[in-house]
């Protein structure tokens, strides 16, 4: 015992030290590789990037951004596009208070509802009338920022002020090697600020560019795409599309009444006459009023061309479908919602619904975010313990009747579950209401199918007791009878 004892003793000091050894090897092989391995872009070694500012790419410059202001507010489709998404991702919010504990906080929750009442002031005031502005700058840049400003003693809130994204910039400290918040001066140097009370929030940034990206930056190339055609398309109606004067002269009838001293003056002298012949008719129609009468030689005849604006070789509704469909995308609209009403059945008219739906709730996100650690701020100055919660309204997505008859099936296959045994009351009210049954269940009449065959059954052991020998065959139809039926309704359920 002892032999064995000293063996199983000796294993584990074995398995001891191989534990420690593996453990240093995993510890110094780790710490081989600290820190961080890769680079970004714009400090790569012998790159053109100034490695100090996070440059832009060209399409998210300051110029660009601002042609965008201009086709959101000119361009009709555009402009639709902004009045829908500002309709519909800011029709009201909540906020709400969360202490420690789990629990809203009421007091606090009062507070930061009467600053909400405030803030904003350059816009009117309002916390609706700031989340107007800040939708406006994150569909059209595809970024916010906002800015708390504080009283000089640092013990109240002044305001909330939002940024335009396209004057910040993000540069490298060289010292602590950290990612700062900056903006350009007068004098072109940066100033840092302070990311505890200025909030940048980016749109679906791309790999080493933290300034987010435009929803709608593609527009720009289907507008401009858009207005070429439409000053073709002005041309080509003028041109075909109205009736205007054929004026025809004959060249027989101006040789006829051609003088013979011209004609015996050579090729120069006929050709200045016929051209002062033309050119005189050419004036004289010219500066015909509206209204005037033609008074001409039989030199002359006027008709009438154009008018017709069927062409072979032109179709102008396929190309200004194309252009339609284009801009629908890039404004990442629907159809109907531009007054655009293309044939789309219920099932995938609801699936766009709800995808479109998506899309504004990931810009409502941004807002959300922003806010919620600006009141934060309010509450950290006020001496408060807890977390800011905002939350928008949600947009409806589908049917309340299909939504009513869908609920309605699955209670009544959770009373089903319940009845058979398979499940538990408090577990089918959890499903149902998310809390546990309050009382009892009530039990509901069958279904007319068990009616039905429990009937049948019922009249079958009335007529067997004249024969006592036929009963139990009579009841063990009837409980067949009873669960075939019963499976039937289960399956006409589920």
């Amino acid at each position: 015992m002892g032999f064995l004892s000293w063996l199983s003793f000796s294993k584990k000091r074995i398995d001891y030290d191989i534990r420690q050894i593996v453990n240093a090897s995993t510890r110094s092989a780790i710490g081989r590789v600290s820190g961080r391995q890769t680079y970004d872009k714009w400090e790569q070694p012998f790159s053109w990037y100034d490695k100090a500012v996070i440059p832009r790419d060209s399409y998210k410059s300051k110029e660009v951004m601002e042609n965008l202001k201009i086709i959101r507010d000119l361009n009709p489709d555009a402009s639709m596009a902004i009045w829908n998404l500002l309709r519909l991702a800011n029709s009201s919010h909540e906020l709400e208070v969360i202490s420690k504990t789990g629990v809203v906080d009421k007091k606090a929750t009062d507070l930061l509802n009467e600053y909400a009442k405030n803030v904003g002031k350059l816009y009117g005031g309002g916390a609706d009338q700031l989340i107007n502005v800040l939708l406006l700058t994150s569909y059209t840049q595809g970024a916010i920022a906002l800015e708390v400003e504080l009283s000089e003693n640092i013990d109240e809130v002044v305001d909330f002020h939002a940024v335009d994204p396209s004057t910040l910039d993000f540069k490298r400290d060289e010292e602590t090697r950290e990612i700062n918040l900056v903006q350009k001066q007068i004098d072109g140097t940066y100033k840092v600020l302070n990311q505890e009370t200025v909030f940048y929030y980016p749109l679906d940034p791309d790999v080493s560019d933290p300034h987010g990206r435009s929803p709608i930056l593609p527009v720009l190339q289907i507008v401009f795409f858009q207005i070429e055609v439409l000053k073709d398309l002005k041309k080509v109606v003028h041109h075909q599309g109205h009736k205007r004067f054929d004026i025809k002269i004959l060249e027989e009838a101006i040789i006829e009444n051609m003088p013979d001293e011209i004609k015996f003056q050579g090729p120069e002298a006929v050709r200045d006459y016929v051209q002062g012949y033309v050119q005189e008719i050419q004036e004289q129609m010219n500066d015909l009023e509206p209204d005037a009468d033609f008074f001409h030689t039989d030199s002359v005849e006027i008709g009438m061309t154009g008018g017709n604006s069927n062409s072979a070789n032109l179709d102008i509704t396929r190309v200004i479908d194309v252009i339609n469909q284009q801009i629908v995308t890039s404004l990442k609209q629907l159809p109907i919602l531009l007054g655009r009403n293309e044939g789309s059945t219920e099932t995938h008219g609801t699936i766009q619904w709800q995808i479109y739906v998506k899309g504004i709730e990931s810009v409502q996100r941004g807002i959300k975010r922003l806010l919620e650690r600006a009141y934060n701020v309010v509450l950290q100055i006020h001496g408060i313990q807890g977390t800011t919660k905002l939350t928008f309204d949600e947009i409806p997505t589908t049917d309340r009747k299909v939504d009513a008859e869908a609920e309605q099936i699955e209670t009544t296959t959770k009373i089903a579950q319940v009845q058979q045994g398979w499940i538990d009351n408090d577990e089918a009210a959890l499903d149902m209401v998310g809390h546990e049954a309050v009382n009892e269940p009530v039990r509901v009449s069958a279904p007319t199918a068990v009616d039905s065959g429990a009937g049948e059954g019922e009249q079958t052991g009335n007529d067997s007791q004249t024969d006592s020998g036929d009963q139990t065959d009579e009841e063990g139809s009837r409980r067949l009878k009873k669960k075939s039926s019963l499976l039937d309704r289960m399956k006409m359920i589920m």
